[in-house]
């Protein structure tokens, strides 16, 4: 089976047994993958970072 990498969300410590690499990447097959991704763990793409969050914002009548 070929091997695919994923990407490792932020917070978890081992993927199908194994420590998470510094890289936070790892490469399973997709049965080794079910698991993990089924819960979120892993994404085949790569996490957005330095994505902003709206707090507030313009006309949602916070304040008036």
């Amino acid at each position: 089976m070929q091997k695919k990498t994923y990407y490792v969300a932020d917070g978890v410590g081992t993927i199908n047994g194994a420590r998470v690499p510094s890289s936070r990447t790892v490469k399973l097959t997709d049965a080794e993958a079910r698991y993990d991704l089924a819960l979120e763990r892993i994404s085949p793409k790569k996490p957005k970072t330095g994505a902003k969050h709206s707090e507030g914002g313009e006309g949602d009548g916070a304040g008036d």
